[in-house]
């Protein structure tokens, strides 16, 4: 688990059962889903969950007392809508193992994965099929503010016929078993439908042709006739539901259709009458056309039956082929993925896949905003950052309408007014106890060390402690033999910094100025330290600590420069053992400093996390400092050695090396040997920079 995520659960905890209040947002760029402009510096302002005003930051007012959440680094736009998800389910739930799940237990797995969705920035979902009502109690946990997740429209248990693909039919018959919404025959399709509605069904889910993931019934096949379609969708519309009917085949969904149904899911074997009809009648078409490629590469090993896998490889490519012709054809198209076949979360991974079959990334957009809210008949509410609409709001980095993949990293999440998800911001009092908790323990070794106390010091350090200074590389043991040479007298710390660069790793930066002898010598230093603290068994351990003297003149703490042949680097932990050339960190590392001698700014800052920091004897520099410098910058050649990875935890590593270089900074030229430590911390997949020092080697 990255920071990322972890900050969202505290914000899960702390904010999911609370009122939306009055706030702002101020947005660098904010992306106009309806128009495809995109809109710079605007603040968006809202109260009890609803928007109030939108506009230029220069124009809007912030009501008295309110400071907006600073997101001027990132793109905000609506939330994600996905109107096909089962959230009770997981991909292992299918074939025979999903005969062991009971409902209580698929009502845990939705409040699960309602949370998981919500975090990727999906805030309203379409959840079609639910065992016993329970995605009526997920709903209704969320709307209370009991538990986090999207807003939930939710159709209880799926109508389709005896043996279809709505029914169980992995149980022999001594068994008598049925699911919930079997319904045969017009009159008890209609009575099914006041059925689910009066517990709750907020949408009529039906099961119009056979189906991959069921026993027994071919995608192809129709099941219910167009007469009990249409019994159903007439029943449903007077009684203010809309219908969305499961349809591969293409004589199903050409009934399902004539009949007056509001959406057809999957659509697979569409043919142009087909789309034509679905264009005629305003029908939406939603093509899954994702999670084909999670069945066929992981639907043995999640327990699939081998002939739903069967029929994923007759029915995967010709959907993909469907969505592109109702794409060119100017059908109506909405975003849906049938989450829970593959795992949740990973929903924005269709974006992908509809702009690698033709649509423009921001037409992929709009099929999870604008045309979303449509189908689902909240267009007053969803789909646009307006006033009156619901505060639902996500940001990321980069456009997502010329690059959806920026859609697989959601940094913010805000749904209802309320905020589940902020990268930039983590929460205050998690926070303080952060910095309480670690600066604690930093300042104890120093106390240790002034007292020579080496058994406690010793019980701090990890096993893979490593200390770089002036005086070179040193492990515990050496460290510890240091304490007999050095005696501290006094100390200070100033400009403390704490951050978390990890699920369970925390970076401390500072200025000491400390006074003693060491070896006998007399000294009064000031210095620039960082310390990386690793959590263990609910135990903050020193993992590694650097000091570097702060140089005297040309530069202070307050106005660092960048150190000549310093350069931001990307690192991540792992033990003490040499790495292997080809690990993806170490040539990360070597990227930066070929990136930088080349003076690639973009592709250098992204590699760098956003609180990436340099510490050296030059100062201390942010990621935008240390990406402008670049210019002052000129390496004409550089060597990288004695390069080791220390695993601070699964998802920080410690890069240690040697670094010589030649060059100049500004006018001055040098020729430097360096002692360099790089940390490196992986998030949304990715291995991000946030930390690099540099040492002269003495």
């Amino acid at each position: 688990m990255g920071r990322g995520l972890f900050w969202a659960i505290l914000l899960i905890g702390t904010s999911a059962a609370a009122a939306a209040g009055p706030g702002a947002i101020r947005c660098g760029k904010l992306l106009d889903v309806v128009s495809g402009r995109m809109l710079t510096d605007w603040v968006v302002v809202h109260d009890g969950g609803v928007i109030t005003a939108a506009g230029p930051t220069s124009s809007t007012s912030v009501p008295v007392g309110v400071v907006p959440v600073d997101l001027q680094e990132l793109t905000c736009m609506p939330g994600l809508i996905d109107v096909h998800t089962h959230l009770l389910d997981d991909p292992t739930d299918n074939g025979y193992q999903g005969l062991g799940i009971s409902i209580p237990r698929a009502t845990v797995t939705g409040i699960k994965n309602a949370s998981i969705t919500l975090l990727a920035g999906f805030t309203t979902v379409r959840n079609l099929n639910a065992p016993g009502f329970a995605d009526v109690a997920v709903r209704d946990g969320i709307n209370a503010g009991e538990i986090a997740g999207p807003r939930m429209l939710v159709s209880g248990p799926a109508l389709g016929i005896t043996g279809g693909h709505a029914d169980n039919n992995l149980l022999p018959s001594q068994f008598g078993w049925r699911e919930g919404g079997i319904a045969d025959g017009p009159w008890a399709a209609r009575a099914k439908v006041r059925e689910v509605v009066k517990y709750g069904a907020d949408v009529i889910k039906v099961m119009a042709s056979g189906g991959v993931l069921s026993k027994g019934d071919q995608p192809g096949t129709p099941q219910y006739s167009f007469e009990e379609l249409q019994a159903i969708v007439d029943e449903a519309h007077k009684l203010g539901r809309r219908v969305a009917a499961h349809a591969h085949g293409t004589q199903s969904i050409k009934d399902a259709i004539r009949a007056g149904v509001d959406s057809v899911e999957h659509a697979s074997l569409i043919d142009d009458e087909g789309i034509s009809l679905a264009k005629q009648h305003g029908t939406y078409l939603v093509f899954d056309i994702y999670n084909d490629d999670y069945i066929i590469a992981e639907g043995q090993k999640a327990g699939m039956l081998a002939e739903s896998i069967e029929k994923e490889r007759q029915v995967g490519q010709k959907q993909r082929e469907s969505f592109r012709r109702a794409l060119h054809a100017g059908a109506k198209l909405a975003f849906g993925t049938d989450a829970g076949v593959y795992p949740h979360g990973d929903n924005a991974r269709q974006f992908g896949k509809m702009v690698e079959w033709d649509m423009p990334p921001l037409a992929a957009v709009r099929t999870a905003t604008v045309n979303a809210a449509d189908l689902l008949g909240l267009s007053d509410k969803l789909g646009t950052i307006t006033v009156n609409h619901y505060a639902d709001i996500i940001a990321v980095d980069g456009d997502p309408s010329t690059d959806v993949k920026a859609l697989q990293a959601v940094k913010f999440v805000m749904r209802g007014g309320l905020v589940f998800r902020d990268e930039l911001h983590p929460p205050a009092a998690a926070s303080k106890q952060l910095t309480t908790e670690v600066l604690a323990q930093e300042m104890l070794t120093w106390d240790l060390e002034k007292k020579k106390d080496k058994t406690r010091y010793a019980a701090l350090m990890a096993p893979e402690y490593i200390a770089i200074t002036g005086r070179g590389v040193m492990d515990t043991a050496a460290n510890l033999r240091e304490i007999d040479a050095l005696d501290v007298t006094e100390y200070s710390m100033t400009d403390v910094n704490v951050r978390r660069i990890g699920q369970n790793v925390a970076l401390i930066t500072y200025n000491v100025g400390w006074k003693g002898k060491y070896s006998g010598e007399l000294l009064a230093e000031d210095d620039y330290a960082a310390a990386i603290w690793t959590r263990r068994e609910n135990r903050w351990l020193d993992g590694y600590y650097q000091e570097t003297a702060m140089r005297r003149t040309g530069t202070t703490a307050s106005e660092p420069q960048a150190a000549a042949g310093g350069k931001p680097m990307l690192g991540n932990p792992d033990p003490d053992a040499r790495a292997a050339p080809s690990d993806p960190v170490i040539e990360a590392e070597k990227r930066s400093w070929e990136l930088a001698r080349r003076r690639e700014r973009t592709s250098y800052a992204a590699l760098l996390g956003d609180d990436f920091v340099q510490v050296s004897e030059y100062g201390r520099l942010n990621k935008s400092q240390n990406v402008q410098d670049l210019d002052n910058l000129f390496i004409t050649e550089y060597s990288l050695g004695e390069i080791r990875k220390h695993e601070l935890s699964d998802d920080v590593v410690l890069l240690t090396y040697k670094v010589t270089a030649k060059g100049s900074y500004r006018t001055e030229k040098f020729d430097s040997a360096n002692l360099a430590a790089s940390v490196w911390s992986k998030r949304n997949g990715e291995w991000l920079n946030v930390f690099l020092q540099e040492t002269p080697v003495r």
